[in-house]
């Protein structure tokens, strides 16, 4: 057998999957890698013995030195539309290409030799021409064709509210209580195992309920864990794909890891790839929407777009910007919103209802998460038969009248003017010493009743 040899570092990336396929999909992760690593002969990667099956070449160091490059190295990247196959692309000998420096106006590459500008218009000229905006993808929020940028904290629910977002645009269904404009959704993951994000939407979709099945080929999940580089530096290709899948929206999570060894807080750097991802958007209507994280250490005390890490452009730059930020009560989230295009939208609470987020009406977006100081006066905490002295104790027509919400009991504690943050903990601890039951009701609510107060009723 000849010694292996690796060909200008070719790169296959796995094909897209569609809501159908991962949602038959076993939940385990295989025990084989789709894309590990492969080390073949030129020949074979000229005529692939396996006709051209999903993986990624990667050159071993210890022989870069011997290799010798053929004339056409070729990359493949996949196709978005669901019935075409993958289209080769044709990249320089000099694979992997490094990010180039940029001479002349940002966002150019310096390969680029023509680049044709939008002309001028004149007011009379903006008088005389109809106005059409682009659709509304979520009511108020988000128009077609635009950046939209999702900041939150570590562990502040991003993922899990993305792939909702994705999951209701590509459904027609109502997002955090807004309403959407049904679309095709292209789901980038650079961050979460393949088999738990396939876990995640399986959850989602079972939490919203969604009338009939027949838009699940609208929502399209590609996982490039691990291939971020790669995607980066092929932007352009990457457009061009984009285009012809017919997208509304294309969701980037997380944009940080598009940044690879440059710098977040610096602003020529996060223009330089912000830039790059509005290329995605060039032969396309899509929306792009992204999640970032915000700084570190406590947010109440800083302005709603202060809030995101890194540069100040990953602020400026977004035409929406939706700030999550931790509210008093655990579990639970102020919503801020920062508007190019639309008026000045109030800042609305959602809290954790597993494995959504839902609206709180309850509970007041100013009751920020505080930074916990020597000098700051808490609120009393009541004890666990003081908590369950809160709920019907006689059982009353069916679960529904004899029991409280999350809502019914933030508002008693707001009343007596308790440490609503010991809310999840009395009711943990009323649970485990069997006093307290949830029962899960309709659109994802929970009720919570008293054990004794479940058992005449389920007698009856």
């Amino acid at each position: 057998m000849s010694q292996p040899t690796i060909v200008n570092n070719a790169v296959r990336v796995g094909d897209p999957e569609l809501l159908d396929d991962f949602l038959k999909a076993d939940d385990v992760a295989p025990t084989q890698p789709s894309c590990s690593p492969i080390v073949r002969t030129p020949d074979e990667l000229i005529n692939p013995p396996d006709g051209g099956s999903s993986g990624i070449v990667h050159p071993p160091q210890q022989i870069s030195q011997q290799l010798m490059p053929p004339a056409k190295p070729t990359v493949w990247f996949p196709t978005m539309a669901p019935t075409a196959p993958a289209q080769p692309l044709v990249l320089p000998p000099s694979m992997p290409p490094q990010p180039q420096s940029i001479s002349g106006p940002v966002g150019l590459s310096d390969s680029e030799s023509y680049y044709e500008l939008p002309g001028f218009d004149t007011m009379s000229e903006t008088w005389q021409n109809d106005i059409v905006l682009p659709k509304e993808l979520v009511s108020g929020l988000i128009h077609m064709g635009t950046k939209t940028a999702l900041v939150g904290g570590s562990k502040a629910n991003k993922t899990w509210s993305l792939m909702d977002l994705g999951l209701s645009i590509a459904y027609g269904m109502p997002w955090w209580g807004l309403p959407t404009h049904q679309g095709r959704v292209l789901y980038i993951n650079f961050e979460i195992p393949p088999p738990f994000a396939r876990k995640r939407l399986r959850m989602i979709e079972l939490a919203k309920k969604p009338t009939d099945n027949r838009h699940r080929a609208d929502f399209v999940l590609w996982n490039l864990r691990g291939h971020a580089a790669y995607f980066a530096l092929r932007i352009d290709q990457i457009a061009q794909q984009i285009a012809q899948g017919n997208f509304a929206a294309v969701i980037v999570d997380p944009v940080y890891k598009l940044l690879g060894a440059r710098d977040e807080n610096s602003a020529r750097d996060v223009a330089q790839m912000l830039n790059s991802l509005e290329q995605l958007l060039a032969k396309s209507d899509a929306a792009l929407i992204f999640g970032a994280h915000t700084t570190k250490g406590n947010q109440a005390q800083k302005e709603a777009m202060d809030r995101a890490s890194g540069s100040g452009v990953f602020a400026r730059d977004p035409d929406t910007m939706i700030i999550l930020t931790s509210h008093l009560e655990p579990d639970a989230f102020t919503v801020d919103f920062v508007l190019r295009n639309f008026p000045p939208k109030p800042p609305f609470v959602v809290r954790r209802e597993h494995p959504l987020m839902v609206r709180a009406a309850d509970l007041d977006p100013e009751d920020l998460k505080q930074a916990r100081t020597g000098q700051r006066a808490r609120k009393p905490t009541p004890t666990v038969e003081m908590f369950l002295s809160i709920f019907p104790t006689k059982a009353i027509g069916d679960v529904v009248k004899s029991s409280l919400g999350n809502a019914d009991i933030s508002r008693v504690f707001k009343e007596r003017d308790w440490d609503s943050g010991s809310i999840k903990t009395l009711k943990d601890q009323a649970s485990t010493m069997g006093h307290l039951v949830m029962k899960p009701q309709a659109h994802n609510h929970q009720r919570f009743i008293l054990a004794e107060v479940l058992q005449v009723l389920e007698a009856a």
